[in-house]
């Protein structure tokens, strides 16, 4: 890589430099008048042919090996190397797709109406999530290889966070990767403390993206993000994000170098900021150090650069959010005091809260703000307030059925087993829990802590089959990473396809006993894994009762007796991105009960079953939004046959849900999705195909209502829609109860908010979502 990079930087040298002065006349009649004449001849070249030839040339005079390795040690990976003048991808006349320069056009110009503003924004982004996906698959499916033969080669720019980062078609690439930040006598990693914790850096790159989502929601026009999205594929995940016109001068707001120098120099810019923090309810502060520190509304590591082309781009924007108070004293360096990287409040709880709050709290960002103390308490009781009011209060309110997402529950382990895979599916996906919390502003790490609240023996046992799942996708991606990352050699998948195959056999869905030692034993074994991943990453999951049960009798004995193992399959595959055959997903899910009698048998997963692992690619909500539009507009504009009407709105509707999970809280796309499924219940094939759609339909327009009780036009839509669907149910024989409860809701007219009846129950405090318009205060 040394080599390769200073032949690049060869390109910069001119004749009457140092170095070429030094050369004998007959060497450097040779060295090309132009830079770019040079870098066409080495693009020319193989990486193999490169080498050979610069390993030859710097031999063929005395002492240019000597200045050449002067130059490596000058230019060592940390400090990087001097682009030359010339643009290595024009050479021959390709500069790649000038992504950013059209998405901050369309980000200018956002007009969600606009027909022609949908398929600009759908034609790029669809364009760059292909290829961003394709390329990423590469670089994760050459991990085994050497740097040499990689197809996309590694590049050095420098910065500490993440492992290796790729450039190509103006797209960099970074993969989460929990970094050394320590010295040489101390050994400490960002995320981990002590020990290394990739897991916990994926958890830090997802942050990033969802606050990127809040930024594009609250920005002004003139402020803009790059384009990018998060990967995760075989158990990585890479961020890939479109190249932007900035560099290391252009640093405006924010910090590139741990807080020795905070930059704050533009009167513009930090009116723009201001505004921003006060739409984000973040606190104005003093961060970085002694000397160098500035006040500001963000977190001091964040980048807002006046690009080259004279727009403004925020970048670095993971700690956006004030980080969870820590729950008691924690060591320095250790793996709890580094949980303030990544384990930030939601959103929607920050936004809402009676107190503005500091981005910076309890790190040393913090360190030199007057009134450090006072900014940390209120940091504190907000945490109170989400743990000790909040959650229990959510609990209470999910197990009684008063919550939208969540109207049906199977009562017992046996009125599971009892329904088809199909239905065992639909539960799960509409009872989508992730959504649900985050919708009330409480993040998924707290599962636990709602399940300890939780008294309902089918909820608990529901969420238990929510947690243990999470737990089992995480351990299944860390063994993804370990075998791709220790094993050398061509690229395949079979090894991880055998990975699935004995995760499956340790996990033992069934009643038989196993009467072969060694596999006995791995169950036993992964099993206590699950239960202490499980306990690690969701606080208060079980009680003593049960950790005693657990003890005695094993955590694969306590899940079988509660919950139906094919809820646990259905969720690990599609947690963990395993894509199996129609045909092995039909027999895994299966009716395991008939006539009070178990008819489950022993299926056996073979490598054939596993079709593909499939990447999983979040994106900015606008891109979602964009391509739900111009499909819903297609289905409505064209004369076309209802089959064809029902598949394009369809399309609209998972366009639109993949929006509205990036922001559960946002009223304008929890209405838009509501007359999605509105419209899609009108194509479908019978009555009973198009009462899903209308449930849904009533679900995000109470979500509407929540955060904008005001809004007349939605009050009365949703007022037609409860009598039409009560309508349709009462002439297909179908029960209503569900709309009773929907109709116990309501409130002086329209549907409560939820949040307000959370509020209430717990005091004078209320949160709000993205996108509301009304705050409300303490008391």
């Amino acid at each position: 890589m040394y080599i390769e990079a200073a032949a690049m930087n060869v390109a910069s040298i001119q004749a009457d430099s140092y170095f070429a002065s030094t050369l004998p006349d007959s060497i450097r009649k040779e060295i090309p008048n132009t830079g770019n004449t040079l870098k066409q001849t080495i693009q020319s070249m193989s990486n193999g042919d490169l080498k050979e030839t610069i390993f030859q040339f710097l031999q063929s005079a005395p002492g240019l090996a000597q200045k050449f390795l002067g130059f490596i040690s000058r230019n060592e990976p940390t400090k990087g190397l001097t682009s030359s003048k010339e643009n290595w991808n024009s050479v021959d006349g390709f500069k790649g797709r000038n992504w950013s320069e059209e998405y901050c056009q369309l980000l200018s110009d956002q007009d969600f109406q606009s027909k022609q503003w949908q398929i600009k924004m759908y034609r790029l982004s669809d364009d760059f999530f292909h290829a961003a996906s394709l390329y990423a698959q590469v670089i994760i499916g050459e991990i085994p290889l050497p740097v040499a033969m990689k197809s996309i080669q590694p590049v050095n720019i420098g910065g500490i966070a993440g492992g290796q980062k790729f450039i190509i078609d103006n797209i960099l690439f970074k993969f989460a990767v929990d970094s050394e930040i320590g010295t040489e006598n101390t050994k400490i990693y960002m995320y981990g403390g002590s020990e290394q914790r990739n897991d916990l850096a994926m958890k830090a790159a997802s942050i990033e993206m969802r606050n990127m989502q809040t930024v594009l929601h609250a920005r002004d026009n003139n402020l803009l993000v790059p384009l990018m999205c998060v990967i995760d594929y075989q158990g990585h995940r890479i961020i890939a994000s479109s190249i932007i016109p900035i560099d290391k001068y252009t640093l405006c707001y924010g910090s590139a170098d741990g807080g020795r120098s905070v930059h704050r120099s533009d009167g513009t810019l930090n009116d723009m900021m201001a505004k921003l923090g006060e739409r984000l309810h973040l606190k104005s502060h003093r961060t970085g150090s002694r000397s160098g520190g500035r006040n500001l509304y963000m977190p001091g590591d964040i980048e807002v650069h006046l690009g080259m082309d004279g727009r403004y781009y925020m970048i670095d924007v993971a700690r956006l959010m004030p980080p969870e108070a820590p729950t008691g004293i924690v060591g320095k360096n250790s793996g709890e005091s580094r949980k303030i990287y990544y384990q930030t409040l939601r959103p929607e709880l920050v936004l809402g809260y009676c107190e503005h709050l500091n981005s910076d709290a309890f790190s040393a960002w913090n360190d030199f703000e007057p009134d450090k103390i006072s900014h940390e308490k209120s940091l504190a009781a907000c945490s109170h307030y989400l743990r000790e009011n909040l959650i229990p209060k959510f609990s209470e309110a999910l197990e009684n059925f008063k919550l939208e997402a969540i109207t049906y529950l199977p009562d017992s382990k046996d009125s599971w087993m009892r329904l088809s895979g199909e239905r065992i599916a639909a539960i799960l996906e509409v009872a989508d829990i992730s959504s649900t919390v985050h919708y009330y502003g409480i993040n998924v790490r707290h599962l636990g802590l709602i399940r300890k609240h939780t008294t309902s023996a089918p909820f608990r046992d529901f969420l238990l089959v929510q947690c243990i799942t999470r737990a089992m996708k995480n351990i299944m991606r860390g063994d993804m990473r370990n075998i791709m990352t220790t094993s050398l050699g061509s690229p395949t998948d079979m090894p991880l396809r055998d990975l699935v195959l004995s995760t499956y056999r340790k996990i033992h869905p069934f009643n038989h006993i196993v009467r072969d030692e060694e596999r006995r034993i791995s169950i036993a074994e992964y099993w206590k894994l699950v239960f202490e991943k499980t306990c690690e990453q969701f606080e208060g999951c079980f009680d003593s009762q049960e950790e005693e049960e657990i003890k005695i009798s094993g955590f694969h004995s306590f899940v079988k007796k509660r919950v139906d193992y094919r809820a646990v399959l259905y969720l690990f595959f599609k947690f963990a991105q395993v894509k199996l055959t129609e045909s092995a997903k039909k027999q895994l899910m299966m009716s395991t009960m008939r006539d009070d009698y178990c008819l489950l048998q022993e299926f056996r997963l073979v490598r054939s079953d596993v079709e593909k692992f499939t990447p999983r690619i979040r994106k900015p909500y606008v891109a979602s939004l964009a391509s739900s539009l111009l499909l819903a507009r297609e289905a409505n504009e064209k004369r076309l046959a209802k089959p064809n009407v029902y598949r394009l709105r369809s399309l609209a509707v998972e366009k639109m849900q993949a929006a509205q999970k990036s922001s559960p809280s946002c009223p304008m796309l929890n209405k838009e999705l509501a007359f999605l499924f509105w419209d899609l219940s009108k194509v479908a094939s019978d009555p009973h195909s198009s009462l899903l759609p209308l449930f849904w339909a009533i679900r995000h327009m109470e979500l509407t209502l929540s955060v904008s009780p005001d809004d007349e036009l939605i009050e009365e839509k949703f007022n037609e829609l409860l009598v039409f669907t009560e309508k349709l149910c009462l002439e297909n024989d179908m029960c209503v109860a569900e709309l009773q409860k929907v109709r116990a809701r309501k409130h002086t007219g329209i549907a409560s908010c939820p949040r307000m009846r959370l509020a209430k129950a717990t005091g004078n405090l209320a949160i709000v979502g993205v996108g509301g318009d009304d705050v409300h205060q303490c008391d």
